[in-house]
């Protein structure tokens, strides 16, 4: 299969692991320097950053592995749910019967990200592509190459 265009989840995703990480080493550190407690706590507080970097660091790795690439005969979908495990998937154009976006929160509302669950024949239960930038635009794309009616 020969890949024609590759996408990946919506960078916001990636700077909200980022932001949300700084904010809990940054909080522990201040607060107990109010107090100077700092040097009380050193050990613990730095252990406490290291923990918090690698689970940072698990997140960052899966969203760089996760990508999703449009072939010239259908949808590969390659997912990391952790270091070690990887996740591909793929679909022939040939088997979507439908398409459908999906976005929760008020987070994919305002910098409009979301969901494509992605229906086969033959099953019941959808292939996802996970908070991707503009569903609806890579939606109409899939519709175009499958031959669905755009809505």
């Amino acid at each position: 299969m020969e890949t024609t265009q590759v996408y990946r989840q919506s960078g916001i995703v990636l700077m909200s692991y980022i932001v949300l990480s700084g904010i809990c080493i940054v909080l522990p550190w201040a607060y107990l320097g109010r107090f100077g407690l700092v040097e009380s706590f050193q050990r613990l507080l730095i252990f406490y950053t290291f923990l918090v970097l690698i689970l940072c660091t698990r997140f960052v790795i899966a969203w760089f592995g996760t990508r999703y690439s449009f072939l010239k005969d259908g949808v590969r979908i390659i997912v990391h749910e952790s270091l070690l495990r990887r996740i591909t998937q793929d679909v022939h154009y040939t088997k979507i019967s439908s398409l459908t976006v999906v976005k929760q929160g008020i987070g994919s509302i305002l910098f409009g990200y979301g969901d494509i669950e992605i229906y086969t024949l033959g099953s019941t239960k959808p292939v996802t592509m996970f908070r991707v930038s503009d569903p609806h635009r890579l939606t109409a794309i899939l519709k175009e190459k499958v031959g669905l009616p755009n809505a």
